[in-house]
């Protein structure tokens, strides 16, 4: 993942399902990556890699 990417928070999380952007990666070389959840008034959290999927198709999201 790369900063501006578009992701979805996976179904086992608190705020599972919801599409958010990369904003950081942690420079500390973990697997934890800051982004911000676009539904929320963009509000930036630390999420670990393993706990998001990155959408590929972006036509998609509008048709969930």
């Amino acid at each position: 993942m790369k900063i501006g990417d578009l992701v979805r928070i996976r179904e086992w999380c608190k705020d599972s399902g919801k599409v958010a952007i990369v904003s950081g990666i942690a420079p500390w070389g973990g697997q934890e990556i800051k982004i911000q959840i676009i539904n929320q008034g963009y509000k930036e959290i630390w999420a670990r890699e393993a706990n998001l999927e990155l959408v590929k198709d972006v036509d998609a999201i509008s048709k969930r």
